[in-house]
């Protein structure tokens, strides 16, 4: 993990969300004095709690936050050879993985209600899973 990457994308993730460091650490229950010791790189090691936390606020991948890497889409309409699969929709900056492409080929694949159906359902097992990592963390804490 590195203090200062991780420093600056906090940083620019609340400045973005127009957010003071007293009000980011109040929606975690923390000090803006620990807030502004993440930004200015002073912390290595952010507590798992946080990094929750930090992922709920700014809706990021915990491993892109311990990166400090923040992913920017680009969206597009364009559809290459009249082949789905090969769309780029929200492709990251960076590209995507193998297995990005292959879900985003499989996903294209679907009709509209199979994919909002399928949406939903990752949404809430992913509410469901942070939920429980939460309380894991709580008791761990105890």
């Amino acid at each position: 993990m590195n203090g200062k990457n991780i420093g600056s994308l906090i940083k620019k993730l609340r400045i973005a969300k127009g957010y003071s460091q007293e009000t980011l650490a109040k929606k975690l229950g923390i000090s803006h004095a620990a807030i502004s010791k993440w930004e200015r790189g002073l912390t290595e090691n952010l507590k798992m709690a946080n990094l929750v936390g930090l992922k709920q606020i700014f809706n990021i991948n915990i491993d892109d936050l311990i990166q400090g890497i923040e992913h920017h889409g680009e969206e597009t309409d364009e559809i290459p050879d009249g082949n789905p699969s090969k769309a780029k929709i929200n492709q990251p900056s960076s590209g995507l993985s193998r297995r990005q492409q292959a879900l985003l080929g499989l996903f294209e694949g679907l009709t509209d209600s199979q994919k909002d159906a399928l949406i939903r359902d990752l949404e809430e097992k992913k509410q469901q899973n942070d939920e429980l990592l939460i309380e894991l963390l709580k008791r761990k804490a105890e």
